[in-house]
């Protein structure tokens, strides 16, 4: 018991529980059920990252762990409530998380020479601008 009230008192030192005992239950309840979402994705993720390496096949690992979550999904073996929010924070991540078109510059130092003027104002506006529309949309799905 005195370790809960201790885990309780810094859930909500963090801002992260408040109110009453029985919120705070079900806050707490509402935060394991992310954490074992998010850990189901990722551990979706690994396997089928893990079964492309080790088969060879052309279909990408996250393509092969997104339909095994889909068959657990389908199956009964994960809640779809578990999976709800984790995968809106990841979806939220995704403009940010996104680098393929920062990669191949960063890789070619002649590119910067070649397109530094134009390039560079193209990606903060764009950046910006994707940061700006999430933002607005998350806002939106919050209310």
């Amino acid at each position: 018991m005195r370790a809960v009230r201790l885990v309780l008192g810094a859930l909500s030192a963090a801002g992260l529980v408040s109110g009453a005992v029985g919120s705070r239950r079900a806050k707490l309840r509402g935060i394991v059920a992310d954490c074992a979402g998010a850990i189901a994705i990722i551990i979706c993720l690994e396997i089928g990252n893990q079964l492309q390496q080790a088969v060879d096949i052309p279909i990408p690992g996250s393509v092969i762990g997104m339909g095994m979550l889909l068959l657990l999904l389908g199956m009964g073996f994960l809640k779809e409530e578990w999976l709800k929010r984790a995968s809106g924070w990841l979806l939220l991540l995704l403009p940010a998380l996104f680098v393929p078109l920062y990669v191949v510059p960063l890789a070619d130092p002649k590119f910067w020479f070649r397109f530094s003027e134009t390039f560079l104002p193209a990606a903060a506006i764009g950046a910006a601008a994707t940061l700006s529309i999430v933002g607005l949309i998350a806002r939106r799905m919050t209310r």
